[in-house]
C-alpha cells in the first residue's frame, strides 16, 4: 500500500473535519512510496528518523512539526543548514513523514486526551462525560506528579503550589493549550490541581501560584509538552494497527529534549 493510501485510510477512520489551512500534510518524502512499516511519534527528530529506518519502517506519523515551525513554511527555512541536513537524511533513508495533528485534536473526544487518560489509567475516574476532569482517589500533589511523570517518562516535571497538598479533583490539559483555558478549567471544575504540558509563567502559572499563596488550595503540574503527549502517540500506534492491518506499526519515543543535571 502506498503512503498516500495509508494516510487516506487513517484520515477516513479518524473522520475529523479539517480546516483549509490544516497542518496534516506530508512534510517529506514521496507519497507514492510503498509502505514497509509505520512509526508513530510525538516528533520526527533525527534520532526517531534513524530508529524508524532501523526498524524497517518508511512512513513516520508525527504529531508535531518536522522542520521547526507549526506550518513548516519553506521560506522560513531558507539557508538553514540544520533543515537542509535533516531533509537530506530523510531523502537518503527513503522516508515519508506525515503530520497527524489537527485531525487528532478535531475528533470528539480529542484523541490526544483520550490516549493520555488511558495511559494514566484515569478513564474510570472521568467526571461524567467530560474528558478534561477526573475525580481520583485522594493523594498529594507530589505523589500525583511523580505518578504521572513516571507514565510519561518526564524527568524534568515541575510543580506550582504545595507538593504536600491533598488533592482528588484533577483537570487535564496536555500539550500546549492557552493559559486562559487552564484557569477556566480550574474554575469550572473547582479542581485542586491541573496537569498540563506547558504554559507561560506569567499567566496561568502565576494565577495558580497566587491562588496557593492566598490559601485557596490550588496546584499545577507541568509535565512538558513532549512527555504529556507521547503516551497518546503510543496509543495511536495501536489504533493505526486496526486501520491498516497487515502493515507493521510501532511507536518510537522522541523523548523530552532536556538533560537532567544533578546539583553540584
Amino acid at each position: 500500500m502506498k503512503a498516500l493510501e495509508v494516510i487516506a485510510k487513517i484520515q477516513s477512520a479518524c473522520g475529523a473535519k479539517l480546516q483549509e489551512n490544516h497542518v496534516d500534510r506530508i512534510r517529506a518524502g514521496n507519497p507514492e512510496t510503498e509502505v514497509t512499516g509505520i512509526v508513530t511519534t510525538f516528533m520526527a527528530t533525527v534520532e526517531v528518523i534513524r530508529e524508524a529506518r532501523r526498524r524497517g519502517a518508511n512512513l513516520i506519523v508525527t504529531h508535531e512539526p518536522t522542520y521547526f515551525s507549526h506550518f513548516d513554511k519553506e521560506e522560513w527555512h531558507a539557508g538553514d543548514p540544520v533543515v537542509a541536513a535533516k531533509r537530506k537524511l530523510v531523502d537518503e533513508l527513503g522516508m515519508v513523514v506525515w503530520r497527524f495533528h489537527d485531525g487528532m485534536h478535531a475528533v470528539k473526544p480529542d484523541m490526544i486526551n483520550v490516549g493520555m487518560a488511558l495511559a494514566l489509567d484515569w478513564e474510570q475516574y472521568r467526571a461524567d462525560d467530560d474528558r478534561w476532569f477526573f475525580t481520583l482517589p485522594q493523594t498529594t500533589v507530589g505523589e500525583l506528579a511523580a505518578s504521572a511523570a513516571g507514565v510519561c517518562n518526564s524527568s524534568t516535571f515541575r510543580i506550582v503550589g504545595d507538593p504536600s497538598m491533598k488533592c482528588s479533583r484533577v483537570a487535564l490539559r496536555v500539550g500546549a493549550h492557552s493559559p486562559e483555558s487552564h484557569i477556566r478549567d480550574m474554575l469550572k471544575s473547582n479542581a485542586d490541581v491541573i496537569v498540563v504540558g506547558e504554559g507561560p509563567e506569567w499567566i496561568s502559572i502565576a494565577w495558580v501560584r497566587d491562588a496557593a499563596a492566598l490559601g485557596m488550595g490550588r496546584a499545577m503540574i507541568l509535565l512538558g509538552h513532549c512527555p504529556s503527549e507521547e503516551p497518546a502517540m503510543a496509543w495511536c500506534a495501536e489504533w493505526i494497527r486496526g486501520v491498516v492491518p497487515g502493515i507493521p506499526v510501532c511507536f518510537v519515543a522522541a523523548g523530552e529534549p532536556f538533560e537532567k543535571m544533578e546539583n553540584p
